[in-house]
């Protein structure tokens, strides 16, 4: 079981590090499999740990999700960033779904009239 945890924790490592080179135009379709790769990885991360007592946890890997996002942005890649955010969602709808609805709803307004 150690070695599956360990297994589970290097894996967004390693695809972090194969993301990072610059991709040539005829790569975006491995790029964007890759991101999906990417966040179905990060999602197992969540759904893979007991978060019970533990929310300050939780909130720290919810932001390295949304920082691993955030990078394919700023790198100029929208399409990658799509399809991070929609392989993470869809593996959290399919594993957790209660999480996945908690991060899906909408804010709530405190300030109605």
């Amino acid at each position: 079981m150690k070695r599956f945890r360990l297994y589970i924790l290097s894996v967004p490592l390693l695809l972090s590090a194969a993301c990072a080179g610059t991709e040539q135009p005829g790569n975006v379709n491995t790029g964007i499999e890759q991101a999906k790769i990417d966040g179905r990885s990060y999602a197992r991360l969540i759904v893979n740990r007991n978060w019970a007592g533990d929310t300050m946890g939780l909130q720290n890997n919810l932001l390295e999700v949304r920082a691993r996002q955030s990078r394919y942005i700023l790198e100029g890649h929208r399409e990658e960033a799509a399809a991070f955010d929609s392989a993470f969602l869809s593996t959290l709808r399919a594993v957790e779904p209660q999480l996945a609805n908690k991060l899906t709803a909408p804010a709530l307004d405190s300030d109605t009239k």
